[in-house]
């Protein structure tokens, strides 16, 4: 049987909570990129040809397109998902703020039962 008191350098639940919010962190920051990436407006470029019809003869087309990105700059949704990053980020922090003394408390208790067995043991 292992020493419980060995999972404090990182082994245990603690360890698996803060590695989900970190991914939840990281999860949150693509989507801000990815909304930033889909606000830059794409330029369309075409070509071919056609044929006309009556004299058999053929044409080349091309074509660009080049979008007006003046009103959908795509703020809110950039807005929306930096605010949800920002929630995971303190969300993460209160998680670990909350456990940290819980983890202090039952620590010294292992502490003080290994100390009391040893002393029975001892005796």
């Amino acid at each position: 049987m292992g020493d419980i008191l060995a999972t404090r350098s990182g082994n245990g639940l603690a360890v698996a909570d803060q590695r989900l919010s970190e991914l939840e962190i990281s999860r949150a920051g693509a989507a801000v990129a990815s909304e930033q990436a889909r606000a830059r407006q794409d330029w369309t470029v075409g070509g071919g040809a056609r044929a006309l019809a009556g004299t058999d003869s053929v044409a080349l087309v091309a074509s660009v397109s080049i979008p007006i990105g003046r009103f959908d700059r795509k703020q809110g949704n950039i807005a929306r998902a930096q605010v949800e990053r920002q929630r995971a980020e303190q969300t993460a922090l209160a998680l670990q703020q909350a456990q940290q003394p819980e983890l202090d408390r039952l620590l010294r208790e292992a502490d003080a039962a290994k100390v009391q067995a040893t002393a029975i043991r001892t005796d």
